[in-house]
Protein backbone atom coordinates (compact mmCIF):
# COMPACT_ATOMS: atom_id res chain seq x y z
CA UNK A 1 0.00 0.00 0.00
CA UNK A 2 2.59 2.10 0.39
CA UNK A 3 3.78 1.92 -3.23
CA UNK A 4 0.61 2.73 -4.12
CA UNK A 5 -0.02 6.56 -1.78
CA UNK A 6 3.63 7.56 -3.02
CA UNK A 7 2.08 7.17 -6.78
CA UNK A 8 -0.56 8.61 -5.92
CA UNK A 9 0.83 11.68 -3.65
CA UNK A 10 3.12 11.96 -6.94
CA UNK A 11 0.63 12.32 -8.96
CA UNK A 12 -1.84 14.71 -7.44
CA UNK A 13 1.28 17.36 -6.23
CA UNK A 14 1.64 17.08 -10.42
CA UNK A 15 -2.20 17.90 -10.62
CA UNK A 16 -2.07 20.87 -8.19
CA UNK A 17 0.92 22.15 -9.52
CA UNK A 18 -0.67 21.99 -13.08
CA UNK A 19 -3.60 24.52 -10.75
CA UNK A 20 -1.81 26.86 -8.81
CA UNK A 21 0.13 30.01 -8.80
CA UNK A 22 3.93 30.32 -10.00
CA UNK A 23 4.89 31.21 -6.78
CA UNK A 24 3.64 28.00 -4.75
CA UNK A 25 7.03 25.83 -4.80
CA UNK A 26 6.33 21.72 -5.03
CA UNK A 27 7.52 21.44 -1.90
CA UNK A 28 4.96 23.89 -0.26
CA UNK A 29 2.49 21.75 -2.27
CA UNK A 30 3.79 18.34 -1.04
CA UNK A 31 3.34 19.72 2.51
CA UNK A 32 -0.37 20.94 2.01
CA UNK A 33 -1.40 17.24 -0.23
CA UNK A 34 -0.02 15.30 2.81
CA UNK A 35 -1.72 17.92 5.17
CA UNK A 36 -5.12 17.24 2.82
CA UNK A 37 -4.85 13.78 3.30
CA UNK A 38 -4.22 13.82 6.79
CA UNK A 39 -6.84 15.59 7.48
CA UNK A 40 -9.04 13.30 5.09
CA UNK A 41 -8.48 10.28 6.96
CA UNK A 42 -8.66 12.07 10.36
CA UNK A 43 -12.35 13.40 9.85
CA UNK A 44 -14.53 11.98 7.76
CA UNK A 45 -17.28 14.30 8.65
CA UNK A 46 -15.81 17.43 8.16
CA UNK A 47 -14.98 17.24 4.47
CA UNK A 48 -13.78 20.65 2.46
CA UNK A 49 -14.16 21.68 -0.77
CA UNK A 50 -10.65 21.70 -1.31
CA UNK A 51 -10.98 18.24 -0.02
CA UNK A 52 -13.27 16.78 -2.32
CA UNK A 53 -11.75 18.20 -5.25
CA UNK A 54 -8.03 16.49 -3.82
CA UNK A 55 -10.16 12.73 -3.84
CA UNK A 56 -11.45 13.05 -7.06
CA UNK A 57 -7.94 13.65 -8.61
CA UNK A 58 -7.20 10.78 -6.61
CA UNK A 59 -10.31 8.54 -8.15
CA UNK A 60 -9.32 9.78 -11.55
CA UNK A 61 -5.99 8.44 -10.84
CA UNK A 62 -7.49 5.09 -10.47
CA UNK A 63 -10.52 5.35 -12.52
CA UNK A 64 -9.84 7.05 -15.99
CA UNK A 65 -13.05 6.99 -17.24
CA UNK A 66 -15.11 9.73 -17.35
CA UNK A 67 -18.48 8.48 -17.61
CA UNK A 68 -17.77 5.86 -14.82
CA UNK A 69 -17.00 7.94 -11.99
CA UNK A 70 -19.45 10.85 -12.61
CA UNK A 71 -21.36 10.06 -9.86
CA UNK A 72 -18.61 10.56 -7.62
CA UNK A 73 -16.58 12.76 -8.77
CA UNK A 74 -17.84 16.35 -9.27
CA UNK A 75 -14.79 17.34 -11.69
CA UNK A 76 -15.52 14.39 -13.77
CA UNK A 77 -19.28 15.10 -13.70
CA UNK A 78 -18.46 18.64 -15.74
CA UNK A 79 -16.06 16.87 -17.58
CA UNK A 80 -18.93 14.99 -19.25
CA UNK A 81 -20.29 17.75 -21.10
CA UNK A 82 -17.24 18.94 -23.05
CA UNK A 83 -18.45 18.80 -26.31
CA UNK A 84 -16.25 16.46 -29.17
CA UNK A 85 -16.88 18.40 -32.27
CA UNK A 86 -13.53 19.22 -33.21
CA UNK A 87 -14.81 22.02 -35.79
CA UNK A 88 -15.84 23.81 -32.66
CA UNK A 89 -12.50 24.15 -30.43
CA UNK A 90 -13.97 26.13 -27.72
CA UNK A 91 -16.48 23.77 -26.75
CA UNK A 92 -14.06 20.76 -26.31
CA UNK A 93 -12.68 21.80 -23.31
CA UNK A 94 -13.48 22.06 -19.60
CA UNK A 95 -13.45 26.07 -18.57
CA UNK A 96 -12.80 28.09 -15.64
CA UNK A 97 -13.45 31.55 -14.40
CA UNK A 98 -11.29 31.02 -11.29
CA UNK A 99 -14.90 30.66 -9.56
CA UNK A 100 -16.64 27.96 -11.32
CA UNK A 101 -15.50 25.32 -13.83
CA UNK A 102 -17.39 24.89 -16.69
CA UNK A 103 -18.25 22.44 -19.86
CA UNK A 104 -20.64 22.67 -22.60
CA UNK A 105 -21.85 20.92 -26.21
CA UNK A 106 -24.46 23.45 -26.87
CA UNK A 107 -26.65 20.67 -25.81
CA UNK A 108 -25.92 20.78 -21.96
CA UNK A 109 -23.99 22.93 -19.70
CA UNK A 110 -22.47 21.54 -16.61
CA UNK A 111 -21.15 24.38 -13.97
CA UNK A 112 -19.31 23.19 -11.19
CA UNK A 113 -18.61 26.61 -8.15
CA UNK A 114 -14.92 25.58 -7.04
CA UNK A 115 -11.97 28.08 -6.88
CA UNK A 116 -9.69 25.13 -7.36
CA UNK A 117 -8.77 25.71 -11.17
CA UNK A 118 -6.78 28.78 -12.08
CA UNK A 119 -8.87 30.83 -14.77
CA UNK A 120 -8.52 28.86 -18.13
CA UNK A 121 -8.94 26.01 -20.33
CA UNK A 122 -8.28 22.05 -19.32
CA UNK A 123 -8.00 18.54 -20.76
CA UNK A 124 -11.50 16.91 -20.36
CA UNK A 125 -9.68 13.63 -19.91
CA UNK A 126 -6.88 14.28 -17.71
CA UNK A 127 -7.69 17.69 -16.16
CA UNK A 128 -4.39 18.96 -16.95
CA UNK A 129 -3.93 22.65 -17.46
CA UNK A 130 -3.98 23.91 -21.10
CA UNK A 131 -3.47 27.46 -21.54
CA UNK A 132 -5.21 31.03 -20.12
CA UNK A 133 -6.75 32.12 -23.66
CA UNK A 134 -6.59 31.28 -27.54
CA UNK A 135 -7.75 34.78 -29.49
CA UNK A 136 -9.30 32.01 -31.38
CA UNK A 137 -11.17 30.42 -28.79
CA UNK A 138 -13.82 32.10 -27.02
CA UNK A 139 -15.51 29.81 -24.35
CA UNK A 140 -19.75 30.95 -23.73
CA UNK A 141 -20.69 33.44 -21.58
CA UNK A 142 -21.92 31.33 -18.60
CA UNK A 143 -22.99 33.91 -15.96
CA UNK A 144 -25.08 35.33 -18.94
CA UNK A 145 -26.64 32.07 -19.78
CA UNK A 146 -28.12 31.14 -16.86
CA UNK A 147 -31.39 32.47 -15.39
CA UNK A 148 -31.76 35.67 -13.18
CA UNK A 149 -34.66 36.95 -11.38
CA UNK A 150 -36.21 40.23 -12.70
CA UNK A 151 -35.74 39.16 -16.33
CA UNK A 152 -38.08 39.97 -18.87
CA UNK A 153 -39.46 36.28 -18.71
CA UNK A 154 -41.32 35.05 -14.94
CA UNK A 155 -39.57 32.04 -13.38
CA UNK A 156 -40.71 28.78 -11.93
CA UNK A 157 -39.40 26.77 -9.81
CA UNK A 158 -40.17 23.07 -8.65
CA UNK A 159 -37.90 19.99 -7.30
CA UNK A 160 -37.62 17.30 -9.49
CA UNK A 161 -36.10 13.62 -9.11
CA UNK A 162 -34.77 11.62 -12.43
CA UNK A 163 -38.17 9.43 -11.98
CA UNK A 164 -40.59 12.86 -12.69
CA UNK A 165 -39.36 12.41 -16.04
CA UNK A 166 -41.35 9.81 -18.42
CA UNK A 167 -38.91 8.79 -20.89
CA UNK A 168 -40.97 8.16 -23.74
CA UNK A 169 -38.17 6.37 -26.24
CA UNK A 170 -34.54 5.36 -25.91
CA UNK A 171 -33.72 9.16 -26.93
CA UNK A 172 -36.55 11.34 -25.45
CA UNK A 173 -37.80 11.99 -21.77
CA UNK A 174 -40.69 14.46 -21.20
CA UNK A 175 -41.88 16.43 -17.69
CA UNK A 176 -45.30 17.97 -16.89
CA UNK A 177 -44.78 21.12 -15.65
CA UNK A 178 -47.95 23.28 -14.94
CA UNK A 179 -46.80 25.21 -17.89
CA UNK A 180 -46.28 22.33 -20.67
CA UNK A 181 -44.34 19.34 -21.67
CA UNK A 182 -40.91 20.04 -21.51
CA UNK A 183 -38.47 17.12 -23.55
CA UNK A 184 -35.29 16.87 -23.03
CA UNK A 185 -32.99 13.93 -24.22
CA UNK A 186 -32.45 11.09 -21.96
CA UNK A 187 -28.51 11.05 -22.20
CA UNK A 188 -28.11 14.77 -20.94
CA UNK A 189 -30.76 14.07 -18.40
CA UNK A 190 -29.34 11.17 -17.10
CA UNK A 191 -25.86 12.90 -16.53
CA UNK A 192 -27.58 16.30 -14.94
CA UNK A 193 -28.34 14.13 -12.32
CA UNK A 194 -25.15 11.88 -11.87
CA UNK A 195 -24.99 11.63 -7.84
CA UNK A 196 -28.31 13.59 -7.32
CA UNK A 197 -31.66 12.24 -5.80
CA UNK A 198 -33.44 15.37 -6.67
CA UNK A 199 -32.75 18.91 -7.99
CA UNK A 200 -34.46 22.25 -7.78
CA UNK A 201 -35.51 22.75 -11.59
CA UNK A 202 -36.04 26.47 -12.72
CA UNK A 203 -37.68 26.98 -16.30
CA UNK A 204 -39.91 29.51 -17.99
CA UNK A 205 -43.47 29.84 -19.57
CA UNK A 206 -41.14 29.37 -23.39
CA UNK A 207 -42.00 25.83 -24.00
CA UNK A 208 -39.03 25.77 -26.02
CA UNK A 209 -36.82 27.32 -23.32
CA UNK A 210 -33.97 26.46 -20.85
CA UNK A 211 -34.34 24.31 -18.15
CA UNK A 212 -31.86 24.65 -15.37
CA UNK A 213 -31.56 22.14 -12.90
CA UNK A 214 -28.84 22.99 -9.51
CA UNK A 215 -28.03 21.20 -6.29
CA UNK A 216 -25.86 22.46 -4.17
CA UNK A 217 -22.52 23.27 -6.12
CA UNK A 218 -23.80 21.67 -8.96
CA UNK A 219 -25.50 23.49 -11.79
CA UNK A 220 -27.01 21.95 -15.57
CA UNK A 221 -28.47 23.97 -18.17
CA UNK A 222 -30.17 21.90 -20.73
CA UNK A 223 -32.01 22.70 -24.35
CA UNK A 224 -35.32 20.96 -25.00
CA UNK A 225 -36.33 18.97 -27.40
CA UNK A 226 -39.53 19.46 -30.16
CA UNK A 227 -41.87 16.68 -30.02
CA UNK A 228 -40.73 13.83 -32.08
CA UNK A 229 -36.72 15.05 -32.44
Amino acid sequence: MATKYSEVRNKVVAELLSMSSPDIDEEGILDQTEAVLGELIQDRNNVTPNIKMLVGMIYRYYQPSPSSRAHIDPVAWVAQAAGEDETRPHLTHCYSTGKILAATDCHTLHILKTDAFKPGYYDPKTMAFLFRSREELNFPDVEAVLFKEGGDKVLHTMSVTLDDFEEISEYGAELDTPYGIRRVQVRYLRQAFAGSTDMELTYNEDELGMLQLTRELRTVCLMPVRRGD
